[in-house]
């Protein structure tokens, strides 16, 4: 799961998507994304990006790729696929 969070975050790159947003595409609950999104930003994977200003919304967080992972994606879809052999 950890794979299709950050595969969606760099496809949406680079408009970050709040937890709910990843949530509803992963199909799962918020709580879970959030425990994944938690784990890929330990890993160095994925980031915050600004909160919004306003009362209400402190506690939305936007998630987008790290630019060490973005370029990493960049490279691997760019080499040439090997021949099954």
């Amino acid at each position: 799961l950890a794979g299709e969070v950050i595969s969606l975050l760099a496809d949406r790159f680079p408009q970050p998507l709040t937890t709910r947003a990843v949530a509803e595409e992963l199909i799962r609950d918020k709580e879970f994304a959030l425990k994944i999104l938690l784990f890929c930003r330990e890993k160095g994977y994925v980031k915050t990006v600004g909160k919004p200003k306003g009362g209400e919304y402190k506690k939305w967080l936007k998630w987008t790729v790290t630019p060490e992972a973005r370029q990493k994606i960049l490279a691997k879809s760019n080499q040439p696929q090997q021949p099954y052999q």
